[in-house]
């Protein structure tokens, strides 16, 4: 149904899409029991953690909103965000501030700085990962879900926004 979006003669192929290998650089890495599926972290926390690991540019406003929403519906839910650059006292509080306005709940909100050595392991500390839209994720969908975490994700109407659901 998209074809109108698109100059080109769509060809269609069966899936898959695309290959994964996680650890690329590390391959001996995914055997060791930090990289293993692990329980969900709710059941030693007692609430749900929503999160995130997305590259912070595909998380609008109203992508903000929609999970301050979520958060709403689900009072005693946190949510977890990594990025990069929250390293940086001045990036962190400028992104705090976009939550704060999108109406998160910063006391219910941990902002992680993504680090290589953590690659991977902050999905231990997420229950229930929520993709951004319209521009979904891509390789960190296939690296949570590969880690077990389960994904909410939106079908759009073009490739870059329903690969969440593709995946």
């Amino acid at each position: 149904g998209s074809e109108g979006q698109y100059t080109e003669k769509l060809a269609r192929i069966p899936a898959p899409f695309c290959v994964y290998r996680p650890c690329l650089r590390q391959p001996l890495q995914r055997y060791q029991p930090a990289y293993q599926v692990q329980p969900a972290p709710a059941v030693a926390n007692g609430f749900v953690t929503f999160g995130s690991c997305n590259n912070l540019a595909k998380l609008t406003d109203r992508v903000l909103q929609a999970w301050a929403r979520i958060l709403e519906r689900v009072p005693t839910a946190r949510l977890l965000i990594e990025g990069q650059g929250f390293n940086s006292e001045e990036h962190l509080t400028a992104f705090t501030e976009r939550c704060s306005t999108a109406g998160l709940p910063l006391n219910r909100l941990e902002l992680v700085a993504r680090e290589n050595k953590n690659q991977y392991l902050t999905y231990h500390r997420i229950d229930i990962a929520l993709d951004p839209c319209p521009l979904t994720g891509g390789t960190t969908t296939i690296d949570l879900l590969w880690m077990g975490v389960p994904l909410v994700t939106m079908e759009g109407d073009s490739f870059r926004s329903r690969m969440g659901v593709a995946i």
